[in-house]
């Protein structure tokens, strides 16, 4: 799957609505499209973010930090500085969760 798909593929997760299918299987299925993409799609996504919807970034900081990948860390250190609060305290709790040695 090209770059391209593969990030609308994970926007149009990221998009869900907040419920049991989001959290049960939307987000699993956005996490194993980033860990697919590696940091390729990391690195196009981050260019992307300010055009992305309140309630994606908020997913999207949910999913991330889980590998501590560089790329994800960058997308968490932007996200945390995020106008929207929900966005915002999602991103440091992620951050705060990753273990020091790995950040």
């Amino acid at each position: 799957m090209a770059a391209s798909e593969q990030i609308q593929e994970l926007l149009q997760l990221l998009e869900l609505p907040d419920s049991d299918y989001w959290y049960d299987v939307g987000c699993e299925d956005a996490r194993a499209l980033l860990t697919a993409g590696g940091e390729q799609l990391l690195a196009e996504l981050i260019l992307l973010l300010n055009g992305i919807s309140p309630v994606q970034q908020e997913h999207l900081a949910y999913i991330l930090g889980e590998s501590a990948a560089e790329g994800e860390l960058a997308i968490l250190e932007v996200l945390k500085e995020s106008p929207h609060s929900e966005v915002a305290y999602r991103s440091r709790e992620a951050l705060l969760a990753i273990p020091p040695h790995k950040a």
